[in-house]
């Protein structure tokens, strides 16, 4: 017979063993979920710089007409225009607090130049800043409203 401290060092062997398969496993799981996000964003970024009639061309010429790949496109397709739309709105937000905040820093600016405790050069780069901050919003309301009409499109909500 084996000694008692013999079966608990085998018993923490195998124990130790299934616990690192297991956490293995988990870490190739987790890696694995990791590589398909990227691959999807990748593939996102390829599929948005494609043309329209590029995919509209591809889809036309499948002789076999593969509905669930159909139904796999249109899902991926709708989801990519959900996601932009969505960073575009978020990013809305953004830039109106960029734009509060640079609105600020003129007044301040203005009221140091106008005590002669700024320079002109300070004023000039205030309002700068607060130009370019508006122009960012604008260019971001922008983004947002044709990413919403992409998507739109793609839901076939304005049909």
């Amino acid at each position: 017979m084996k000694s008692v401290r013999a079966q608990l060092l085998v018993g923490l062997v195998l124990v130790l063993g299934v616990a690192t398969m297991i956490a293995g496993y988990g870490i190739f799981r987790s890696a694995l979920e990791e590589a398909n996000e990227l691959c999807d964003y990748e593939l996102r970024a390829i599929a948005l710089s494609l043309a329209p009639s590029v995919a509209a061309t591809d889809l036309a010429s499948w002789p076999d007409k593969d509905v669930e790949a159909l139904k796999i496109i249109i899902t991926r397709d709708l989801r990519v225009a959900w996601f932009e739309a969505n960073n575009a709105f978020r990013r809305l937000d953004v830039t109106a607090r960029l734009v509060e905040q640079s609105n600020q820093a003129l007044r301040l600016a203005q009221a140091r130049y106008d005590n002669g405790l700024g320079s002109i050069v300070e004023l000039n780069e205030a309002q700068l800043n607060q130009t370019s901050a508006e122009i960012t919003a604008a260019s971001a309301k922008y983004e947002y409203l044709s990413r919403r009409a992409i998507l739109d499109y793609t839901s076939g909500a304005n049909r």
